[in-house]
């Protein structure tokens, strides 16, 4: 960040974008805070479900949303009053009532040259997912070999890692869908109960490399 401020290109053109990611940033925080004054016993997915579900909604007719998402806005614009109200229970807004289960597997096992396998992850209740969250843990010498692939109990398929890493060693990415709600259409809103496989494909010869975990994050 230092070198960036220092920099006079920098400083005139990408200044004013840093400072306000920064004051966004310290809001963000505060806020998340504030929720948990209110409610100490909440997650930090529970938190950060609580921001989304009580932003006031940017250009509601123009943003596009979808699932309270817009890939112009996000989630909107943060509201502390109604976030820490609806935490509280002390105002007409819809109290928030996401809940989320997360699961991980320490799998540590093989990526064979040229093959591909599964993991799988059981989820226990009876739920419609409002949201996913992925996260890899991956060991490999040349992550461009690998295509990943998240499959719901429903047989829906979301393409999430297609060789992006290039040469850079290792995978270590979380996934959401609230980035990007379109990809994950199918898997939105359907029954979450059943089997979630995390599919792993080595496309390319000579490297070799070892998931040595997985999770899987869902709201409802």
């Amino acid at each position: 960040m230092r070198e960036l401020l220092q920099n006079p290109v920098v400083q005139s053109s990408a200044l004013p974008f840093l400072v306000g990611l920064v004051a966004a940033a310290v809001l963000t925080a505060g806020l998340a805070a504030l929720i948990l004054s209110a409610n100490p016993d909440l997650t930090s997915a529970e938190v950060k479900a609580v921001m989304m579900e009580t932003a006031d909604k940017i250009d509601p007719a123009g943003g596009a949303y979808a699932n309270g998402h817009s890939a112009l806005y996000g989630h909107g614009r943060i509201n502390a009053t109604r976030a820490v109200q609806a935490v509280a229970g002390t105002t007409s807004v819809t109290p928030v009532v996401s809940r989320v289960l997360m699961l991980e597997h320490r799998v540590n096992e093989a990526l064979p040259d040229l093959s591909q396998t599964e993991h799988a992850l059981p989820f226990p209740l009876e739920v419609r997912a409002k949201a996913v969250e992925v996260a890899v843990d991956i060991k490999h010498t040349y992550p461009g070999d690998l295509r990943i692939v998240l499959r719901a109990p429903n047989g829906r398929e979301v393409s999430l890692y297609n060789g992006d890493g290039g040469s850079q060693p290792d995978v270590l990415k979380v996934f959401r869908s609230s980035d990007d709600p379109a990809r994950y259409e199918g898997i939105l809103g359907q029954p979450a109960k059943g089997e979630w496989k995390l599919k792993i494909k080595d496309a390319a010869q000579a490297d070799e490399g070892q998931l040595r975990k997985w999770s899987l994050a869902v709201t409802y």
